[in-house]
């Protein structure tokens, strides 16, 4: 019996995006730094391919990527995107850390906002940067939402290397007076089904994505055959330790938190 294999090739146009992506919209390309960004050929003009990426992202995966997007497959097709920015109460920053600038994995912060019950925003960064400057970013982003008056909590998972990063995270914010509210998860479940969990609560508008998130949104639309879906998996930590928030009254808590003096020079 003769046995016939066929082989399937994959020649994507775009081998990397920029390192800084979420930073670029149609508006900012010509003066963005595209540092990072690989081109199946380098003769092309990168500028002319990222406006074709913003002027309609599903149907450039689908034609340069070579990543066909059937409703059966991109799960998070059917996203929608924040209208109106609303007033917030809590945020949850979701944390997946990375090693550092290796190929393909970014370094993710997840901000989720809870605008309402049963009503989230959603913005996604990844970066390629080292931990030490990951910390940095996010005590800016921490402090920058108590500033605010807002509830802050940070959902982390905790082991091996992300146990080492939490535990740095917290002494780094020790220096400055904080006491980070940190939510240490032990996932139990594949990363896999925890991201496809996510799906149905994206599909139906309770979470709403941000506009300018635009690697989470490249995650979304090429999942599960995205060559990284860091951004989705720290989405994931942050909606957790949000649903298991639900029930308390973080507007009181805010009315009560407001009536009281900060001590001058905290922030």
């Amino acid at each position: 019996m003769r046995i016939v294999v066929f082989l399937i090739y994959d020649f994507p146009l775009v081998l990397s995006f920029p390192d800084k992506l979420d930073l670029i919209d149609k508006n900012n390309i010509l003066k963005s730094d595209l540092k990072g960004f690989k081109l199946d050929d380098e003769n092309l003009n990168k500028i002319e391919i990222l406006k074709e990426y913003f002027a309609d992202t599903q149907s450039f995966f689908s034609e340069y990527q070579n990543k066909a997007l059937s409703s059966e497959n991109a799960i998070f097709s059917e996203y929608k995107s924040i209208e109106k920015e609303q007033d917030f109460d809590l945020v949850v920053l979701g944390i997946d850390p990375a090693l550092g600038k290796a190929k393909g994995d970014y370094f993710a912060i997840a901000e989720l906002k809870k605008v309402d019950k049963n009503k989230f925003h959603l913005k996604a960064s990844g970066y390629k940067i080292s931990p030490s400057k990951m910390i940095d970013v996010i005590l800016k982003l921490y402090i920058k939402y108590l500033s605010l008056g807002k509830i802050v909590k940070i959902a982390i998972e905790t082991i091996a290397f992300q146990e080492f990063f939490k535990d740095k995270l917290k002494e780094e914010a020790l220096k400055l007076g904080i006491i980070l509210s940190i939510c240490e998860l032990k996932n139990k479940v594949a990363k896999e089904l925890r991201i496809d969990s996510l799906a149905p609560y994206i599909n139906d508008g309770t979470i709403l994505i941000d506009n300018n998130s635009n690697l989470l949104i490249e995650e979304m639309l090429s999942y599960p055959k995205a060559p990284h879906d860091d951004l989705l998996d720290a989405s994931e930590m942050a909606f957790r330790i949000a649903c298991s928030s639900a029930n308390a009254d973080y507007k009181a808590i805010n009315r009560i938190l407001s009536k009281k003096k900060i001590k001058k020079g905290f922030l």
